[in-house]
């Protein structure tokens, strides 16, 4: 009978694979954590507050919303996640003496949305469509946050002037 011995030889042939590995990983998760820690929105406050930022990291620490509906740019059922309009303002403190905010997105396309809509349709601030988040997406990416809004049970008219309000790209909101 043969005896088995070890191989520290192997080890050490070995380790420089195991340092190649740990590094790739390392920067790995360099870019995760830098990309959730970059500013994603820019609130405005009323009356001249100071504006407030937000990254990816602290949006998905807040509450979180998710529902289906009809993308009438796809033609299809998506789901759609994130925090609601309102409560980031509550989060802030801008939800009892606004009435409206304004939504500006990176190509400086505006669109003003009153509270009471936000209040009545659950508008949330999304970064998550189906099962990725808008940067995993490489077609048809959304931006790192858009609006979203369930539109399903809507009349026709009330879909369309819902669905004016979805904007992407979204980089400042103004809260008046």
């Amino acid at each position: 009978m043969r005896k088995m011995r070890s191989d520290r030889g192997a080890f050490y042939r070995r380790w420089p694979l195991f340092i190649v590995f740990a590094v790739l990983m390392a920067a790995f998760t360099l870019v995760v954590v830098e990309a959730e820690s970059d500013i994603i929105l820019t609130v405005v406050g009323p009356r001249n507050t100071p504006s407030i930022s937000y990254t990816g990291l602290r949006i998905k620490a807040l509450p979180q919303n998710s529902f289906s509906t009809f993308d009438q740019w796809d033609r299809k059922h998506r789901r759609y996640t994130g925090v609601g309009v309102l409560t980031l303002l509550e989060d802030i403190g801008y939800a009892s003496d606004s009435s409206q905010v304004e939504v500006i997105s990176r190509n400086n396309h505006r669109v003003s949305i009153d509270l009471s809509d936000i209040r009545r349709y659950g508008h949330i601030f999304s970064y998550r469509m189906d099962d990725s988040d808008y940067a995993d997406i490489p077609e048809d990416n959304k931006g790192p946050v858009a609006i979203a809004v369930k539109t399903d049970n809507l009349g026709e008219r009330e879909r369309q002037r819902i669905s004016d309000q979805v904007v992407w790209w979204i980089e400042k909101i103004i809260v008046r």
